[in-house]
Formats: C-alpha cells, sequence, structure tokens
C-alpha cells in the first residue's frame, strides 16, 4: 500500500485457489414419455468443483450415448440429427454436441416402444458420465398389420378353421399399437374358388390385436390353396397362409363318383 508522503508497507501473502474446473455433469429430459420417433429435448448439464453451472464450458463436444435399444424393424433413432447405430445399444455412440456456458441441449429420438436406461458421458469434464434417464416411449399411430396367427384348415367339410386368424396393428417402427382398441378388421375371400367363407367377417382389435374366432368355409368340392384378405381402413391388406378345405363326404351305393376339386 502506498501513500504520498509515506513508506510502502506490504500486506501478508495469501495462496489464490485455482479456478474452479468442469467437474460434474448431468442429463434431464423434457419427457420421460415421448411417442416413438419423436423428439425430446435432453438437457446436459456441466457443473465445476463449486457445484455451479460451469460458463467457461463452451463449443462442441463429445458425448457418448448408450442403453438405447432397436426397434422391431431394427431402428434406433437419432440423437442431435445423427441416426443411432448398433454403438448406441453397446458400448456408446459418439456424437458430437455443442455447449455454451456449460449447457447443451439436443435433440433425442427413440424408436422402441419400451422403457430405455439412457446414459451420456461428456468428453474432458472430471466424472463425464451423467445421471442415467430411464425414458419409456409410447408407440406411435398405427401403420401396418400383420398376420401373427394365421388360419388352419378346418377338421371337416363346412367346419371352422381349426386354427383362427389373430392380426396384430403396428405402427411405423413395428411396434405393437397396445393402446389401439378401436381398429376393425375386415375377412374376405382372397383367392377365386368355389367357397364362401363363413362366421363373424369383422374382428375389432384389442390391445393392439384383432383376433377371429369363428371364421369358417363351405364349399361343395375339394379347394386348394384358399386364402382370407384381411384389409382394415387406412391400412395396407395383409393375407393369410392358404390352406385346404376338404370336399363333403360322398355317401350311397357302388354307384356313386368321388367328389370333384376346385382350385
Amino acid at each position: 500500500f502506498t501513500a504520498t508522503g509515506l513508506t510502502k508497507v506490504i500486506s501478508a501473502t495469501v495462496s489464490l485457489p485455482a479456478p474452479a474446473v468442469n467437474a460434474t455433469a448431468a442429463a434431464s429430459a423434457n419427457t420421460l414419455t415421448p411417442v416413438v420417433g419423436a423428439d425430446d429435448a435432453i438437457t446436459l448439464t456441466v457443473k465445476n468443483t463449486l457445484g455451479t453451472t460451469d460458463a467457461d464450458f463452451d463449443g462442441a463436444k463429445n458425448v457418448t450415448i448408450k442403453g438405447v435399444e432397436a426397434a422391431p424393424d431394427t431402428s434406433y433413432g437419432s440423437f442431435n440429427g445423427t441416426a443411432l447405430t448398433s454403438d448406441s445399444a453397446g458400448a456408446g455412440q459418439v456424437i458430437s454436441v455443442t455447449f455454451t456456458d456449460g449447457v447443451a441441449t439436443a435433440n433425442l429420438k427413440l424408436n422402441k416402444a419400451d422403457a430405455q436406461t439412457i446414459g451420456f458421458s461428456i468428453d474432458t469434464v472430471t466424472t463425464p458420465a451423467t445421471n442415467t434417464l430411464t425414458i419409456t416411449p409410447t408407440h406411435g399411430s398405427a401403420a401396418s398389420m400383420a398376420v401373427t396367427q394365421n388360419i388352419t384348415a378346418p377338421g371337416s367339410n363346412g367346419g371352422q378353421f381349426a386354427q383362427q386368424a389373430k392380426i396384430t396393428i403396428k405402427d411405423a417402427y413395428g411396434n405393437i399399437c397396445t393402446g389401439d382398441n378401436a381398429t376393425v378388421v375386415t375377412a374376405s375371400k382372397e383367392d377365386a374358388g368355389a367357397w364362401i367363407l363363413t362366421g363373424t367377417a369383422t374382428a375389432t382389435a384389442s390391445s393392439g390385436v384383432a383376433t377371429f374366432t369363428n371364421l369358417g368355409a363351405t364349399n361343395t368340392a375339394l379347394v386348394n390353396n384358399a386364402q382370407l384378405s384381411l384389409t382394415a381402413t387406412g391400412l395396407a391388406k395383409v393375407t393369410s397362409a392358404t390352406v385346404t378345405l376338404p370336399a363333403p363326404n360322398v355317401t350311397g351305393g357302388s354307384g356313386s363318383s368321388g367328389s370333384g376339386s376346385s382350385t
């Protein structure tokens, strides 16, 4: 310390602490129950040793994401605009994310409708791993149908199919639309054979599955390659397996002729 006409004096010495360094990382999600394939904003925050957001942590950083599960169609989704691969389900996939004043926000899309424990790790942070986020996407809207249980031939002429058809409603990524209790599936003949479809020709989905209960066939001769067409409004038609419909039993004297067949 100095003053005019007076001798300078000095203070005691002290140690000045080093700047607080980036020490920990945290993650949060806009929602833990997004729709599959929809953007879910993930906020990544880096804090210093004082526990406050590190305003000096800026620029593009490598972020590793793991814990992602494959959808039934084998896709994973995307993070910060980059398509996720099988690496994100294993050791982790590295994707560049830009931070400003210690914070970054990047959109995450998950394509599987199931609980997934997602973890992030931010390069150059002393403790790079964030907390994990358990994200459970919900299925999307109905996009397709699949025959998940096929018909089998009746045990006798004129009877019901021994095994009835089940039709599963799926979203764009192949997830079952478990919330669908409204889609009506209609069964009709697909082939040109000489037979008539019997039974209740419509089935309404329950938890994403439409189950037929009493479909059958009437025919006056053996029919090969009988097949069902299954349709629903707004969805592409699917077809059943082909079956053989047995001919009627022939009774009568020795002069009776055998039954014919229709294909």
